[in-house]
């Protein structure tokens, strides 16, 4: 009981509420009890679906963000490769129409990385 009245006022109303909720499943006839078994069954049922169609979709949406990174990636690396190879061409002394022959690429494109 000591430990009880130096509890916060919220802490002694939960433990309270708690006790409250036992008593009065105590008191239930048996359909009753039946009955809320079965509701406490239906909504923890519930929770669960929910909680396993966050979980399934998160992963999905994880999946889907990394194969869209993964496809950046190559990308960026294809495009920066290329911006490599013109600069060493253009080093080289090869003209725009050269380098874009070689790299079967437009002259257009060619310019960009200029």
């Amino acid at each position: 009981m000591e430990t009880l009245e130096r509890m916060p006022f919220k802490a002694q109303n939960m433990i309270f509420g708690r006790l409250e909720e036992v008593c009065n499943l105590n008191s239930l006839s048996r359909q009753e009890r039946l009955n809320y078994d079965e509701s406490l069954k239906v909504y923890r049922d519930g929770v669960a679906v929910i909680e396993y169609a966050v979980q399934r979709g998160r992963k999905e949406g994880m999946e889907k963000g990394m194969q869209k990174g993964i496809e950046k990636g190559i990308e960026k690396g294809r495009e920066e490769t290329l911006a490599a190879n013109i600069h060493t061409m253009r080093n080289a002394g090869l003209d725009a129409s050269t380098i874009a022959r070689y790299l079967a690429i437009s002259p257009d494109e060619v310019a960009k990385y200029f």
